[in-house]
């Protein structure tokens, strides 16, 4: 039958302690995630169960969450969609329009989803309030994404983006004396100038990290086995009269 012993490939054993790491990171990567989401998620219902308060009492925080309202009116002749954003299976864009409060401050406000027409060129119609109005909302950061990289601006209103960035909104706004806050301010869906305003706090929920960490995990393990048994050899027992 032979004997098993074990035999060292330093190629094969080089590519594992290579692999075996990177998936236990992913794995732990995946759990860090998981308890991030799971926080903001926690703010996030702890903000709407809050009355919403005035929003320039929480300007000075860095990362701010929270249910807040300003008083002012919208720029209704130049605003931005933001594109490629689902709601209910359809296509379309979120509407993000310049909003001046009565305390002189300009707010990026997220008016919520309108549908996009079946030709691109052609812009969804929008109509924003004209009167003096109080807006209520979710008042927080923009997220960074690291894969969109420098927007491009346009000549004619309104201007599409890509992603929420109030250094390049107010560079395009070219108005005089005017810089966006730092915040994104997401109307509730029963404010003034609402469209489809139907907001969640984060894109993936943290079961699915959780998921994707178990995988991560499951595969350093099969990556383990694998090294063993491909390291393992039944070594044939020599003949007592072979010489």
């Amino acid at each position: 039958m032979g004997q098993l012993r074990f035999v060292y490939s330093a190629r094969l054993t080089t590519v594992c302690a290579l692999v075996f790491p990177l998936l236990i990171v992913l794995g732990f990567w995946q759990l860090q995630r998981a308890d991030e989401k799971a926080s903001l998620e926690a703010r996030w219902q702890l903000a709407q169960a809050q009355p919403a308060v005035d929003y320039r009492e929480i300007l000075d925080q860095t990362s701010p969450l929270r249910r807040v309202f300003a008083q002012g009116h919208f720029d209704t002749q130049r605003y931005w969609l933001l594109e490629n954003k689902v709601y209910q299976g359809a296509l379309g864009y979120q509407v993000i329009a310049p909003f001046k409060t009565s305390a002189g401050d300009w707010l990026a406000v997220n008016a919520g989803w309108v549908p996009a027409n079946a030709y691109r060129n052609i812009n969804p119609e929008v109509v924003l309030p004209t009167a003096q109005i109080r807006v209520t909302g979710n008042l927080r950061k923009p997220s960074d994404s690291a894969f969109i990289g420098e927007q491009q601006a346009s000549d004619t209103w309104p201007q599409r983006l890509l992603e929420i960035d109030t250094e390049f909104m107010s560079r395009v706004y070219a108005v005089s004396g005017v810089t966006l806050l730092p915040f994104e301010l997401q109307l509730d869906r029963d404010s003034p100038g609402a469209f489809s305003a139907v907001w969640q706090p984060i894109n993936m929920p943290p079961a699915r990290h959780r998921a994707y960490a178990v995988q991560w995990f499951a595969m350093a393990a099969a990556l383990l086995v694998l090294w063993l048994i491909s390291s393992v050899r039944r070594v044939p027992e020599q003949s007592p009269n072979s010489e």
